[in-house]
């Protein structure tokens, strides 16, 4: 199965399981990441991240402007151009 067919029945998936159970597994999970530190790791960053997403960048301005005139898949395609190596 595809990795977009999976996405796209996920939420099938979901809705088929009883919500008792899964707010339970829910539960679990956030545990689980609280234990490992997750919330702690997120909220450290945050005072650097924050207004780093909220400024206006040259890269994001042009990540729009690509966004709007091909669509988001040409806009990714380009984002991720800038990591490859050559």
């Amino acid at each position: 199965m595809s990795s977009k067919r999976q996405r796209a029945s996920m939420p099938n998936a979901l809705a088929l399981i009883d919500p008792e159970a899964l707010t339970g597994t829910k539960l679990a999970l956030r545990r689980g990441l609280e234990a490992g530190g997750f919330r702690t790791a997120m909220r450290s960053g945050v005072d650097v991240l924050a207004p780093m997403y909220a400024a206006t960048t040259e890269s994001g301005t042009k990540f729009e402007a690509i966004t709007e005139k091909e669509g988001l898949r040409a806009a990714l395609k380009w984002r991720n151009a800038q990591f490859k190596e050559s």
